[in-house]
């Protein structure tokens, strides 16, 4: 498929995974990233996309500061969804099979972190 496709294909997919964990057990070694924020910074610098780094950028700053320390208030949807987002990125280094899924669930964490980061109106 080209640049435009909608979806990764099976080899584009294995590609990704193959690097990915290649990246990630090195990053994982490293101990200048021992500490959580530096670690997924890192990994967010070797997704295979833009998208995909936006997304884990998003996701991640929503996983550490709404639901580990709970400083972000977060709607329950979100609250069940991001965990599952932000494991599946580390785990196999994107999230869908599905580039137009990735886009659409970036725009709504960038939402989500845009609406913590709002001025309050008084």
């Amino acid at each position: 498929m080209g640049k435009y496709a909608t979806h990764y294909t099976d080899a584009e997919l294995k590609a990704i995974t193959e690097q990915w964990l290649k990246d990630k057990k090195r990053i994982d070694a490293d101990p200048t990233f021992e500490y959580y924020l530096d670690k997924d910074r890192e990994y967010g610098r070797h997704l295979n996309n833009k998208n995909l780094q936006l997304l884990f950028r998003h996701t991640s700053r929503l996983y550490w500061n709404g639901i580990v320390r709970s400083d972000f208030l977060l709607h329950p949807r979100e609250k069940s969804f991001i965990p599952k987002v932000y494991e599946k990125i580390k785990e196999d280094g994107y999230y869908t099979r599905s580039k137009e899924t990735e886009k659409k669930i970036r725009v709504w964490s960038a939402h989500a972190c845009s609406r913590q980061t709002r001025p309050k109106q008084s």
